[in-house]
């Protein structure tokens, strides 16, 4: 079986190919770096030119996503062109952002009502391709999941960043329930859902069955960096201590006045990305008042809802993997 790869070198694709590389005849590996560690012999970089010689293929993987917002659309016609050569499926990785967890009591097929610059990049991406691939009568799998944590990406960054501060403040003591998943969970679904064949056109949000609460997040990273895992309560309706910011997050986060700006004002996307960052250096002492830490903006939106209700409520659209318990995640993000 021939595969081709959107995204190899990232997070999430890199961990795919680590652990599967050789479960494939040929992979083809469309990535913005060629710095993928990789010595199998069945693993073959292409790029936009080449990719009319990706023939024979039997799925194509999109992990791939432009954070600065320019190349999505490209990247998305390009996905749809191989498709399209080979006949082929597209499973195609999305996020559980996409849908509308904050009103109801499950998380709902409906568009995310957040505005950020991210969600609606995800939202314009998904509707593109959904469009595409109903018109071309082929086969797109979208796989949604929760929170993906390993030993890179962003949420490793943020984890080191709160777990070097003398304690972490988090609503509920951090008792509140998240759709944690580890990156091998994640890699080892989507390997399964391709050689079993088993791709319809949905969508299926995933989530593991190892770590439920943001307690048990950090202390996972506690024990792996070595480090104390103190944890506060903390209360409060701010996505930043400071009201002004506070304000202006709240409008481009909740109201239709941030998507207006975004889509006028290219510049302030990278702007609150930049705002918005929960490793906001500069703010540290000043939030945390005897070296604690807080996260803003779209993670402390996410620390404060509790979605064990949403999560049950959810049957024909919701997968648990349970595919690896917390001790073997331990054991092999140890290892790495």
């Amino acid at each position: 079986m021939k595969i081709l790869i959107f995204g190899a070198s990232g997070f999430i694709g890199s961990d795919f190919i680590k652990r599967f590389s050789e479960g494939f005849e040929k992979i083809f590996i469309f990535t913005r770096s060629d710095n993928l560690l990789n010595d199998s012999s069945n693993v073959v970089f292409v790029d936009y030119e080449d990719l009319v010689n990706a023939t024979d293929v039997s799925c194509v993987l999109h992990f791939a996503f432009d954070h600065l917002y320019k190349e999505n659309k490209k990247l998305a016609d390009a996905v749809h062109t191989v498709c399209k050569l080979n006949k082929c499926s597209l499973i195609y990785l999305s996020s559980f952002v996409v849908r509308d967890f904050l009103s109801g009591p499950s998380l709902s097929l409906e568009p995310s009502r957040l505005n950020d610059p991210y969600t609606i990049e995800k939202i314009r991406v998904k509707r593109y391709l959904e469009t595409k691939f109903k018109n071309s009568n082929l086969i797109m799998l979208q796989i949604e999941p929760g929170v993906v944590f390993g030993l890179r990406g962003g949420w490793f960054d943020h984890v080191s960043e709160a777990l070097s501060k003398e304690f972490i403040w988090l609503p509920n003591s951090g008792g509140n329930v998240a759709p944690f998943i580890y990156v091998g969970e994640l890699s080892t679904y989507i390997y399964e859902k391709i050689i079993h064949g088993d791709q319809t056109s949905g969508s299926v949000l995933i989530t593991g069955g190892s770590i439920k609460t943001w307690e048990e997040f950090y202390s996972l990273y506690g024990k792996i960096l070595g480090r104390r895992v103190r944890i506060h309560s903390l209360n409060s309706s701010r996505l930043h201590p400071r009201l002004v910011v506070h304000f202006l997050m709240y409008l481009v986060i909740f109201t239709k006045f941030g998507k207006a700006i975004f889509k006028f004002t290219p510049i302030l996307k990278s702007y609150f990305k930049k705002l918005s960052r929960s490793s906001c250096n500069n703010d540290v002492d000043f939030i945390t008042k005897k070296g604690g830490y807080r996260s803003y903006g779209i993670t402390y939106v996410l620390q404060s809802i509790n979605f064990e209700k949403k999560l049950a409520a959810i049957n024909n659209d919701f997968t648990e993997t349970n595919m690896f318990t917390e001790s073997f995640i331990l054991k092999e993000m140890d290892s790495d």
